[in-house]
């Protein structure tokens, strides 16, 4: 192969006959031009992916930035580097109109090698500190590799098991991981262990004081007494919240029934609209206001719902049936994303998810899922079936049909057997594949749960 491309690296860094004219000077290195553009974009390019190979681990939500970076360099960065190869023929023709000496070879050796540095220092600079003994000696790199792939479950298990003795940095990262999986109480601890060690988070990284000054906005909500085991309520005295209160306790025989064992999941149920859209972005660092599904939502660990909607209505009366579902439905939600674990909402189909809480929350849904029936039939009359792979990944298009079918197709898969809820997570999280889990659960798919539903309401 080196002898192929003989003759080509002679024609790029050589040159038979020394210029004779300016001119001469101007189109050789113009004849180059392309070659160097070719070499710095591939060059750009691979240095980015290195750069973020290595980095994405370490920088938390704010890393958002680095693609738009990126982006920039590519189409400004052409603009700039072509002005500074235009230096190179300048330079060259000065000198040879002058000293009647040329130089282009040189020049153009020594401008390409440090173009190719330029482009890769970033990348040369985060794996000269990704692998320098002194700035991680207790050597986290497999940490944040889970972490780079949102796997906080798997990361927070791994610095238990193989750094029982944490240095600064891992106390922060163990309460960073705890942060992002929504265990506020459990974080607060390491932070300020981290602090006590003089700890200071590198660039970029989310600095120990934010995460402390939310803690504490956490710690001002007032803890219930608690009803039972696996779960804990904080949450203020109110007509609507009361209710719920004393109907806690058949939410987690609920979820006993259905799942067995069950995880611990913190309810905060906040009585004002403010204090709801503080607490909602300062845990989830989105704005509870940009989302239809607005009052609540359970994720990993936490239910966390409001009394009131965005115009500081209650959206149900106190002590509804409808009330009581939607709060036990945010619990389905977070009971299936706990015990599945890291990037459940990544890999749970958008019917699956939706219409598993549907039917953890049935009990108080009796109204719910006879409207579905007649929604479906009247949306059946003048529209074709939503397909499949909507239902999957694009549901909340259209909520009122995407919801519904959600609730029809679980129904039909759980064939009465709710525990079958509690089968179809774990046999997923073992597969780390939903389709599979279902097949293993009911021995059905979800496509033969979306054809039933379809078969029923669209009739040939």
């Amino acid at each position: 192969m080196g002898l192929f491309f003989t003759a080509e690296i002679r024609w790029l860094f050589g040159n038979d006959h020394t210029p004779e004219k300016v001119m001469d000077v101007w189109k050789w290195w113009e004849l180059r031009r392309l070659f160097y553009n070719c070499v710095i974009f591939i060059s750009l390019a691979l240095s980015f992916v290195t750069y973020n190979l290595f980095l994405i681990g370490l920088y938390n939500e704010d890393f958002w930035y680095e693609p738009l970076t990126f982006m920039a360099a590519i189409f400004i960065g052409p603009v700039i580097w072509n002005l500074g190869y235009t230096l190179g023929p300048v330079v060259d023709a000065l000198t040879f109109k002058i000293f009647r000496k040329w130089f282009g070879i040189g020049l153009f050796k020594s401008g390409l090698a440090f173009s190719i540095f330029l482009c890769f220092l970033p990348a040369i600079l985060i794996l000269f500190f990704k692998f320098t003994p002194a700035a991680h000696a207790e050597n986290l790199n497999r940490v944040f590799d889970l972490m780079a792939k949102n796997k906080y479950n798997a990361a927070l298990n791994l610095l238990r098991k193989e750094h029982p003795t944490l240095d600064a940095e891992g106390e922060y990262l163990e309460g960073y991981c705890l942060m992002r999986i929504h265990q506020m109480a459990e974080a607060k601890p390491h932070f300020q262990k981290s602090v006590q060690l003089g700890y200071t988070p590198y660039p970029g990284w989310t600095p120990t004081k934010n995460f402390l000054d939310r803690i504490v906005r956490f710690e001002h909500l007032r803890p219930v007494k608690q009803p039972n085991t696996c779960i804990d309520i904080y949450a203020a005295n109110s007509n609507w919240t009361n209710p719920i209160l004393k109907e806690l306790p058949k939410f987690s025989e609920r979820a006993r029934m259905i799942f067995g064992t069950v995880p611990k999941i913190t309810f905060y149920i906040l009585a004002q609209r403010r204090d709801f859209s503080t607490f909602f972005s300062d845990m989830f660092e989105v704005s509870a206001e940009k989302r239809w599904w607005n009052n609540g939502t359970g994720v990993s660990n936490v239910v966390v719902f409001s009394e009131l909607d965005k115009d500081g209505k209650w959206s149900y009366y106190p002590g509804t049936a409808r009330s009581y579902g939607d709060v036990l439905h945010e619990y389905g939600h977070a009971l299936c994303d706990t015990i599945y674990g890291d990037n459940y909402l990544d890999h749970v189909p958008e019917w699956l998810n939706e219409g598993m809480a549907d039917a953890v929350a049935r009990p108080y849904y009796d109204e719910l899922f006879l409207a579905t029936d007649r929604l479906v039939r009247n949306f059946a009359k003048k529209n074709k079936p939503p397909d499949y792979e909507g239902l999957c990944h694009r549901l909340y298009a259209s909520p009122d049909i995407g919801y519904a079918f959600g609730r029809l197709m679980v129904e039909n898969l759980l064939a009465g057997d709710v525990q079958r809820i509690g089968t179809i997570v774990s046999d997923s999280r073992q597969a780390q594949d939903f389709e599979k889990g279902i097949k293993s659960a009911t021995g059905r798919s979800g496509k033969d749960a979306y054809d039933a539903v379809v078969k029923k309401y669209w009739k040939p």
